[in-house]
């Protein structure tokens, strides 16, 4: 029997900063072994809604990988970076890991993943101010809406605090190990910030590949629709699990 490959990449930072973009440019490369689902979100233990929720599950996601072939096997699994614990237990499982870093401006971080919320059902204030203010009362439960995967998603400020999860994984992370890219350079300069990524992956043409642009915002069309799947994934999670789907 083959030994399992542990990922060795991973892709980490806020919603909304362009992982789901570099996580497309990594698996599109030949080099590379990027698991889908993009999120399997195992190591988040303290979210509520996690797609892979075992050990065993989350190295399935990794037994197509050619170790000749793929030097760089990772996830991009945003909201990592939210607990030191979980940054630990990734470094005790695999020693050698490296971790890219996503960041964004926070004001633009919340105005798009407030927009992401509605879309997805998961928000049902439609005023950003308001979803704002409600921040408080939601942490302790209340206004909770039914279609939201986890209450976490609803504490903006929590997620869009980028600034102070990047200084503390400067702590957590030996320097050689860990790299921050910023969204904006990402568009802006996508050359020089995709020569730079590829150095430190070694992936030396990674500059001359195009970045797509993927998980683009929007508005709901039916987001009450949207809330009501929701709720049943939600509920029929278990059940799926017990199943192996």
């Amino acid at each position: 029997m083959a030994a399992r490959v542990r990922p060795n990449l991973f892709v980490i930072g806020a919603p909304k900063c362009g992982t789901t973009s570099l996580w497309r440019l990594l698996c599109d490369h030949p080099r590379c072994f990027l698991c889908e689902p993009k999120e399997p979100l195992f190591f988040a233990s303290f979210l509520r809604s996690r797609p892979v929720e075992t050990l065993r599950d989350d190295e399935r996601l990794f037994r197509d990988v050619d170790p000749e072939r793929h030097a760089v096997v990772g996830e991009a699994s945003a909201l990592y970076d939210l607990r030191h614990d979980t940054i630990e237990a990734i470094r005790r499982y695999s020693s050698g890991a490296r971790f890219v870093c996503m960041v964004r401006d926070p004001v633009e971080l919340v105005v798009s993943f407030h927009a992401q919320l509605l879309r997805n059902g998961e928000e049902d204030l439609r005023d950003l101010g308001a979803a704002w203010d409600a921040q408080e009362r939601r942490r302790t439960g209340r206004g909770i809406p039914l279609g939201c995967l986890d209450p976490l998603h609803l504490q903006y400020r929590t997620v869009a605090s980028v600034g102070t999860r990047a200084l503390a994984l400067r702590r957590l992370i030996p320097p050689d190990r860990l790299l921050i890219l910023h969204l904006d350079d990402l568009r802006g300069m996508p050359g020089p910030t995709l020569a730079r990524l590829g150095r430190f992956l070694g992936l030396d043409d990674l500059a001359d590949r195009p970045l797509p642009h993927e998980n683009a915002g929007g508005l709901p069309r039916l987001p009450a629709v949207q809330a009501a799947f929701n709720v049943v994934r939600r509920g029929l999670a278990p059940l799926a699990r017990r199943l192996g789907i």
